[in-house]
């Protein structure tokens, strides 16, 4: 194997990584990219089912501090800890966070354009990944409909 090889792009000129750090750059933006997909596919159901239920929020995914997602832990994916390894690698529109993700698409006609249709409030993204003795909601993504960004 190479020692290092030189990556060329128009964020890091020239720079001289490793092989090994650019496989895991391109394993986490892979279950990045996965995972968002998974969450966003979880939207449209859980928002039904939280109508139906006269909820103020609701879970796409709720997870332990040890769960893997391909590999990677989803504590990492969802603390944003990736984003200096993958900004060497890749432009910063394929370094989003998974909020920022997920809003691009909730932010679409498909989803009345990120108001929920019975509060006519904005959907607001909270990503909760670290769980203290005052916490209220559990680890996960959550999405509120009532127009308040719980953190």
């Amino acid at each position: 194997m190479n020692e290092g090889f030189v990556y060329v792009n128009k964020y890091s000129k020239n720079m001289i990584f490793s092989e090994e750090e650019h496989m895991e750059a391109k394993k986490i933006l892979n279950a990045l990219e996965k995972f968002s997909t998974k969450m966003i596919r979880k939207f449209a159901d859980a928002a039904v089912q939280s109508v139906e239920k006269n909820q103020k929020w609701f879970y796409l995914g709720q997870f332990d501090k040890d769960d893997l997602f391909e590999n990677v832990n989803v504590h990492y994916l969802l603390g944003n800890k990736w984003r200096s390894t993958l900004s060497k690698y890749y432009s910063a529109n394929k370094c989003k966070t998974v909020k920022e993700r997920i809003e691009k698409c909730i932010k679409t006609p498909k989803y009345n354009n990120g108001i929920d249709p019975i509060t006519n409030q904005p959907y607001y993204v909270s990503i909760f990944y670290y769980k203290s003795a005052t916490s209220k909601f559990k680890n996960g993504v959550m999405i509120s409909r009532d127009g308040i960004e719980y953190k």
